[in-house]
């Protein structure tokens, strides 16, 4: 039997968090598709940089774990900023530090136009937009 979606065994913790990452999700879609920037992107990056605890790096995989496998499957689009904000907000109420980055690459050979990826990482570990972000340049990181 063929399914539609992979099939995977979901653990209890990452079930748990189902609810609240698509409550994320959708809020970080709203404040993307309707809000400037400024309203949600800090004013002044932070420069420090502190190193989580294993307990923490394990937690903030399992969160993206989560948005990750939950993104593809919500009503709405969850592009690479919606889902790194996403998790912004999952992790810094956890108080796991993390670090939002930001980038951009020529869209095509001939240099018309731009693409833009955001990507975030939890101590050096990219843990979400990961996939294509060596093919960007890093403009901004915001660290958390």
């Amino acid at each position: 039997m063929h399914h539609f979606f992979p099939v995977r065994t979901v653990t209890f913790q990452e079930f748990t968090l189902v609810p609240e990452a698509f409550l994320q999700l959708l809020l970080a879609r709203i404040k993307v598709s309707f809000f400037h920037s400024r309203k949600y992107l800090p004013a002044n990056p932070n420069n420090t940089s502190i190193t989580p605890t294993e307990g923490k790096i394990k937690n903030s995989k399992l969160i993206a774990n989560t948005i990750n496998g939950l993104s593809t499957r919500t009503p709405f689009s969850s592009t690479c900023l919606v889902k790194v904000l996403a998790a912004h907000s999952m992790l810094s109420k956890r108080s796991i530090p993390h670090c939002l980055h930001f980038g951009i690459n020529k869209k095509s050979s001939k240099g018309v136009g731009l693409n833009a990826h955001a990507w975030l990482s939890v101590s050096s570990e990219i843990i979400i937009g990961g996939s294509s972000c060596d093919n960007f340049k890093e403009i901004s990181r915001y660290l958390f």
